[in-house]
This record gives structure tokens, C-alpha cells and sequence, in this order.
């Protein structure tokens, strides 16, 4: 046997022998204390960045329930899900002697519903436009819409997963017009607090006009791992993407798709005949913290000597009868006895936590992140980023019965890139971003302040961020909530502008655009989200429609009111979402008036509750303006005056039905096309939206 040989086969039966003992140890553990289990939170809340608002929720729906009342329970307390945060320092799955899923949401990431089951994406551009904007939200707000940014993943909104058996997906829906799309996902832990997972997605159009088909591919992995007693903390993971898009710049005429003077639309001349473009993504990254205090015991294991009852046993006794001879006969009796039966008796009490100590030495964290983007058109652009964190906090219990009133988190974040843009741009930058942050959390409510500016060159040296959120709980369970928030911050420009700049011959150092934005929500539950925002926009940036990049000093207050609520009685469910919006300045900022979702259906159990059906309307409309068009050369969106869009109601009709763990969906979108004699539902100048067309699919879960 080879040197190679010998040691693979050393490495195996270590590994084989771990897992063996890990996998002995998390039976019994799981087996002892079994009574301690929580019950899972089943209900999977809805995501503010719905379709109202960025019509770009795609295939991703809002999801039916799993209750306690379904058959198919083997599911429940099984998967665990969270997402990936750039200073979490719980993994909060773990917690001997059972997974604990306080504040973990259960995988059920297919199931559609609610009448946001796969929302058509369309021709190219439809998904482009985003109704809502927010401005000073984050400091990684888009100034301009990114063409990819609908089927782009970051490691912020990928799943992490703890699973006691593997959990598999698979989904598949078509259209007529040759759309395919396809989603694969797959994990399992590969030892008990080692879980793998694995998604791959698929979407494939052909697309009703000349050149505007798209196949887009998108892969990612991640695994997670964590110390028995999980003071470290592992997990990493790669995103690889590749986007071809064969992009036309619109119809040629638009009087002709107007007017239906032609009706084969394949034949209909194009803008920029042959532009196509490809973005190919690589995302690498990994995460590892380290608690410097030792968790606290929850569980006591107590051993007593306890009565258990009283036998009567019956011995058998040899007696001699003797004789006058000295003979003797031996003769059997029984006597009996009363025996007190003792046994070992093995509790496990829980141990009351103590409250967590505000100064403490904390926990360490590092992060890594790599990042390469490729995008190929008339000319190509390569950037890569690479970023780290380094940052102390001082929540370091993992006991989830209690919360550190007081939470500190110092870090600095290194940053590194390199850009070659178009005609032989060229940017590099390396810039230090020190950040904190502070948290106070109380029975009645919580504050929090974060900040963080960025020390660097022309790129990056402009960016900073102050913000506050107040958080008031108006009941002790804390349904109802009103919150506060306040932001300051400035953005520098992205670098397409600059590439633009820099294509007409100016080299010019752009400014920065700064933002103010004070909002005021109530929360109660899951089923009303109320806000008012004001957000102050100064020195905003644009693209023209000659190409020449726009920074006037202007600025512009945008007035922000929406509504979303959740309204059922018994069968009957109806979604809404409205909103309103005023800009002071429409050429510093453009926004339509007033914009609604609604989704109305049924939800109801038929064949003895074997069959969950959904049948129902979904209603999208919203007020002209001038929305920004798309330049395929370029890769951006510019300013355009020449079109409005909107003051259109665009009308589907889905039905959902679920069988344990299949679901199969059917949608009939834009059903009011048929009757339109003069349809101008743009939602794109020179991009209308999808005609009449009929969607289908299917999905399969599998837990074995």
C-alpha cells in the first residue's frame, strides 16, 4: 500500500470515528431531553421589498404556512434557517441539549401564496423599475438601477442551515413563450453542527422581440460550523453567476406595438440590433467569531436514591427434622418477606441564567469577502473588491432567555479595489472604514445609533453614515410597536459615472451626494406596516440622454406614505399594499404619485384537508411619470422626457394547490390585454410589459 494510500485511509477512519461518536453523543442528547424542545415560529413574515415596490421579487414567494394541524409534521422542528450577518455573533440553532430555534425561521421557501407566486419577470426591462425609492436606507444604496440586480445574490440573502435530515428542493415552471426557469437546493448536516447546502438556479427566455433573450445561471454554496460549546463559530461560502442578456435598447417605433399595426411581434424592428452583454460574479467569502466568556449551563444533571415500592418475596427454607435416632429429615418451606425497592433516578433540572454582565471581555470576529465582477458589451469591465471585518462586541451570552441590555460593537472594515472600465479607465482605492455601534434594549422599547465613515481616496473617502432608530413596544407582548428612525449620510458617485465622464473627454472629481431621511412606523404583528418618511436628496447624480452625467447641487424633498396590511376572514384573504409619494423636484428625483398592489383569493382545505388550494386575483397599478429608459451600450438608465408610463392596471389570475410536499401553481398574467384595443402598459419607455400570457409549475420538497 502506497504512503497516499496509507494516509487517506488514516484521515477516513478519523473522520468515521468522529462522526460516529459526534453522532452517538447528539442521539442521546436529543433522546434525554426531548421535553425541552420549543415549539417552532411557523409563519414566515412578509419582506418590505415586495413587488409594489421594486417589482422584483421574482420567483421567491411569500409562502404557505406550515401549521401544527398538517398531517406532514415530520418536517416540523427539523431545518433551521438564518441569514448571513456581518456581526452576528449567535449561530441560533445551537444550543444543547436540543437545536434551538428561538428566532429561526422554518425553511419553506417555495411554497407560494399570498398572490405573490411567481411574478413573471417578462421582456427585458420590465423588472427594471423600482416604484419605491429609498434613499439613505443603507450605505450600499444604487443611485442608478442595476440591470442584474433582480437575480444577483450577496451573501446577505443566502440561507445558512441546521438540519437533523437532509432537505431538498426541486422547482420547474414554463411558460408559452418558451420561458423556462429551474431551481435545485440541497442540505444537510454532514456532522451534527456541520451543515453543507447547495442552490442552483436557472432562468431561460427567449424573449418576443428581436435580440432580447437572456439565459441566466446562478450557483452558490455555503456550510457552518460550530464548537460543542459554541464559543467558535465557522461558516463560509461562494456565489458564482453568469448573466447573458442580448439586450435590443427597445422597439424601433413604438407607434407600431401602440397601434397594433403588427401583430407578429417577432418581426418588429429593434433599437441597437445585435447588443448583447455578460456578467459573470464570483463572491467568495467567510466568517469566523470567537467568545471569550464561557456559556452559561442551562441544563443540571441530578442523580437521587428514591422509594419505589415495597415487594413481598417468597424464599424457600431447608429445615432439618431430627429423629430420636440422631436422623434427620430435611423438609422445604416457604417464608415470606416484605423487600423496599430503591432505584437511581436521573433528572435534568434547567438552570436559571443570570443576567449577563454589560462589561465583559466579548467576543472577536474576523470576516473576508472577495468579490469579481466581469461585464462584457461593446467593451468590458472588470472590478474586484476585497473587504474584511474586524470587530469586538460585548454580547457574548448565547443563553436566549436573556438580552444584554446594553450591546457595544467596535469594529473597522479594510477595503481594497481595482476597476479597468471602458476606455481604458482605471480605478484603484483602498480606503479603512471604522464603524460602531450601540444598542439599548428595555422592557418598553430599544434604541440604537450606528455610524461609520470611510478614510480613503476619490472613490470611497466621501462615504459616511449616522443613524438612530427608536423602538417603543405599546403592549407587554409586543404587538404593537412604533418606531423612529433618523439617517445622515453621504454616498460618492458609483463609477460608471465617472467611466461616462471620463468616455466624454472630462476628468472632473464628481461630489457627493447627501441624504437625510426621518421616518416614523407602526408595526402590529404581521399583519399591518404603516409609514411615513421624509427623505431630503442633495446634489443627486444622473445620466441624460445624450450620455453627459448630471450633478447640478440641486436637492429635492421626497414625501414617502405606505400602507401594508394583511386582512383575512376565515376563507377569505386580502393583500394590500398603496403607496403615495410627492417630490418637490422631479428632475432631482422622479417618483410616481401614487402606486397599489392588491391581491385578493381564497384559501381553503378541500378533500378532507388533503388538498390546500389558493385561487385568487392579484390588481398592480400605478400613476404616470417619467420613468428613466435604458441604454444597452452603456449598461445604464438615463434621463428621458419624451414618454410617460403608468396610469395602467395590469391583471392576473392564479391558482395555487399544495399535496403534503408538492405544490403546483398556474397563472394567467395581463388577462386584461385581451380587451385592450389601445394598451399603453409600459413600464419601460420602448419596454412594454408581458401580454397575455399563461405561466405554470411545479414544486417538489424532499426529506429524507
Amino acid at each position: 500500500m502506497s504512503s497516499f494510500s496509507k494516509i487517506l485511509l488514516t484521515v477516513l477512519l478519523v473522520l468515521g470515528t468522529a462522526y460516529s461518536a459526534e453522532a452517538q453523543l447528539d442521539r442521546n442528547l436529543k433522546t434525554r431531553d426531548a421535553r425541552f424542545q420549543n415549539n417552532m415560529p411557523l409563519n414566515i413574515p412578509t419582506d418590505e421589498n415586495d413587488t409594489l415596490f421594486s417589482d422584483t421579487t421574482g420567483w421567491q414567494p411569500q409562502g404557505i404556512e406550515y401549521h401544527e394541524d398538517i398531517p406532514d409534521t415530520t418536517l416540523q422542528h427539523s431545518v433551521f434557517q438564518f441569514r448571513y450577518d456581518p456581526y452576528a455573533v449567535k449561530i441560533k440553532v445551537i444550543d444543547y441539549p436540543s437545536l434551538d430555534p428561538t428566532g429561526v425561521q422554518f425553511v419553506d421557501e417555495l411554497d407560494a401564496m399570498n398572490g405573490n407566486y411567481y411574478l413573471n419577470r417578462g421582456v427585458m426591462g420590465q423588472q427594471h423599475l423600482a416604484l419605491f425609492h429609498t434613499f439613505g436606507d443603507d450605505l450600499q444604496w444604487r443611485m442608478a438601477p442595476d440591470l442584474n440586480s433582480v437575480y444577483r445574490k450577496r451573501p446577505e440573502n443566502i440561507g445558512f442551515f441546521q438540519t437533523r435530515r437532509p432537505y431538498s428542493y426541486l422547482g420547474y415552471s414554463s411558460t408559452l413563450e418558451r420561458e423556462r426557469r429551474l431551481l435545485v437546493s440541497h442540505t444537510q448536516n454532514i456532522l451534527p453542527r456541520w451543515n453543507a447546502s447547495f442552490n442552483y438556479k436557472l432562468y431561460n427566455a427567449e424573449g418576443n422581440y428581436s435580440y432580447s433573450s437572456l439565459a441566466n445561471h446562478y450557483i452558490d454554496a455555503t456550510t457552518n460550523y460550530y464548537s460543542r460549546d459554541a464559543r467558535y463559530q465557522a461558516s463560509a461560502g461562494f456565489i458564482w453567476e453568469k448573466f447573458r442578456m442580448d439586450e435590443n435598447g427597445g422597439l424601433a417605433n413604438d407607434s407600431i406595438f401602440i397601434n397594433r399595426t403588427q401583430t407578429n411581434e417577432g418581426g418588429i424592428p429593434v433599437r441597437l440590433s445585435g447588443m448583447g452583454s455578460i456578467d459573470k460574479n464570483l463572491t467568495a467569502f467567510t466568517k469566523h467569531t470567537y467568545n471569550t466568556v464561557r456559556p452559561l449551563e442551562k441544563y443540571r444533571r441530578r442523580e437521587e436514591i428514591k422509594f419505589v415500592r415495597c415487594d413481598t418475596v417468597a424464599d424457600t427454607v431447608t429445615e432439618r427434622l431430627y429423629h430420636t435416632d440422631s436422623s434427620y429429615v430435611e423438609v422445604q418451606k416457604l417464608e415470606f418477606r416484605e423487600v423496599m425497592v430503591y432505584d437511581t433516578v436521573v433528572t435534568y433540572d434547567t438552570i436559571a441564567p443570570l443576567k449577563p454582565r454589560v462589561f465583559n471581555t466579548g467576543v472577536f470576529g474576523f470576516d473576508f469577502q472577495y468579490d469579481k465582477e466581469k461585464h462584457v458589451f461593446a467593451d468590458s469591465t472588470v472590478t474586484r473588491v476585497m473587504k474584511g471585518d474586524l470587530y469586538w462586541t460585548n454580547d457574548a451570552y448565547l443563553d436566549s432567555r436573556w438580552r444584554n441590555p446594553v450591546k457595544l460593537l467596535i469594529g473597522v472594515r479594510p477595503l481594497l479595489m481595482y476597476s479597468v472600465m471602458y476606455n481604458d479607465f482605471n480605478a484603484r482605492e483602498f480606503a479603512l472604514v471604522p464603524n460602531a455601534r450601540l444598542d439599548i434594549d428595555t422592557k418598553i422599547g430599544s434604541v440604537s445609533v450606528v455610524g461609520e465613515k470611510s478614510i480613503g481616496g476619490q472613490y470611497f473617502g466621501g462615504n459616511y453614515r449616522l443613524a438612530g432608530d427608536l423602538r417603543v413596544y405599546l403592549d407587554t407582548l409586543h404587538r404593537h410597536t412604533l418606531r423612529a428612525d433618523v439617517a445622515f449620510q453621504g454616498q460618492e458617485p458609483l463609477l460608471i459615472y465617472y467611466t461616462i465622464d471620463h468616455m466624454a473627454g472630462n476628468s472632473r472629481k464628481l461630489g457627493v451626494t447627501n441624504i437625510q431621511k426621518f421616518e416614523l412606523r407602526y408595526t402590529f404583528r404581521q399583519w399591518l406596516d404603516a409609514a411615513v418618511t421624509a427623505r431630503h436628496v442633495v446634489n443627486n447624480i444622473w445620466v441624460e440622454d445624450s450620455n453627459r452625467v448630471v450633478q447640478n447641487g440641486g436637492s429635492a424633498w421626497l414625501f414617502q406614505a405606505r400602507l401594508n396590511a394583511t386582512l383575512h376572514w376565515s376563507w377569505f384573504h386580502y393583500d394590500m399594499q398603496h403607496l403615495f409619494q410627492y417630490s418637490t423636484d422631479q428632475n432631482q428625483v422622479r417618483v410616481p404619485l401614487f402606486a397599489t398592489k392588491n391581491s385578493l383569493y381564497a384559501d381553503v382545505f378541500v378533500f378532507k384537508k388533503a388538498l390546500r388550494m389558493q385561487v385568487g386575483v392579484d390588481i398592480r397599478y400605478h400613476t404616470a411619470f417619467y420613468a428613466d429608459a435604458y441604454n444597452p451600450y452603456l449598461g445604464v438608465f438615463y434621463r428621458q422626457n419624451s414618454q410617460k408610463i403608468g396610469n395602467y392596471f395590469l391583471g392576473d389570475i392564479f391558482i395555487n394547490l399544495q399535496v403534503k410536499r408538492a405544490s403546483i401553481y398556474a397563472k394567467v398574467g395581463h388577462l386584461n390585454a385581451l380587451w385592450e384595443m389601445h394598451p399603453n402598459y409600459y413600464l419601460l419607455p420602448s419596454y412594454p410589459a408581458n401580454n397575455f400570457g399563461f405561466f405554470y409549475g411545479m414544486i417538489w420538497k424532499f426529506f429524507d
